[in-house]
Formats: C-alpha cells, sequence, structure tokens
C-alpha cells in the first residue's frame, strides 16, 4: 500500500488524491516530502511547549517569540 501526505493537515494517509479529512490534495511520501512533514510537525509542536513554557514562567514571552520566529515554517508546500 502507497501513503501521501496532506500538505494542510501535515499528517500521512493510506494512498489517495485528497486528505480524508480536509479534503486536500496530498503528495506522494517521498523523502523531500517526508523531511518537509517532519520540520512542520515539529515547527507546531515546538510552538505548543511554547506556549506553555510562557505560561508555566519557564520563559518570557519576548524571547519565546524569537524562539518561534527560528522555527521552519508550521505549514507544508500545497500540493500542485
Amino acid at each position: 500500500m502507497e501513503f501521501c501526505i496532506c500538505p494542510r493537515c501535515a499528517a500521512i494517509y493510506p494512498g489517495a488524491s485528497s486528505c480524508p479529512v480536509c479534503h486536500a490534495a496530498t503528495v506522494p511520501f517521498d523523502r523531500a516530502h517526508h523531511e518537509e512533514l517532519l520540520a512542520a510537525q515539529t515547527s507546531r509542536r515546538m510552538a505548543a511547549e511554547l506556549i506553555g513554557w510562557v505560561r508555566d514562567g519557564v520563559i518570557d514571552p519576548g524571547t519565546a517569540e524569537q524562539i518561534r520566529q527560528r522555527l521552519p515554517s508550521p505549514h507544508m508546500r500545497p500540493a500542485v
């Protein structure tokens, strides 16, 4: 079975031309798209962690914003 990646959801699904969740066009599960998927997922998770760190007083909002700006894009390029 082949797998595809939804660039909007940044998720992997069994082969289909559109995402079963958001209906965006999918891209093939190849090395380039997989690396982009991992970067998007990591960025989303890190951004969520930053919110918690600010809330818990671990870091100040300014530092969190500086870190967030250095993260890769939390979005993948749309399928063409």
